[in-house]
């Protein structure tokens, strides 16, 4: 994944596919799906988009059922 962060986020949908995945580069959230990214978006535009649509309640209610699982390994002292 070439742009973004170090970073890449697994996304899990509900369905069981674990092929999508964002990485960050403030302000922009790059997604792909397996490995090809399929776009990118302004959190701030992200934001304005839920608010213009009232989406707040199902934001909070994904919210509810987000793991964050770091998988990264620590750094060796070596």
């Amino acid at each position: 994944m070439q742009n973004g962060s170090d970073v890449a986020y697994e996304i899990a949908t509900a369905d069981g596919d674990k092929y999508f995945y964002y990485t960050k580069n403030d302000p922009t959230i790059f997604f792909y799906h397996k490995n090809k990214e399929i776009g990118s978006a302004d959190v701030k535009m992200m934001v304005k988009y839920l608010n213009k649509h009232n989406d707040g309640k199902k934001v909070n209610a994904i919210i509810k059922n987000v793991k964050v699982v770091d998988e990264r390994k620590s750094a060796s002292k070596d």
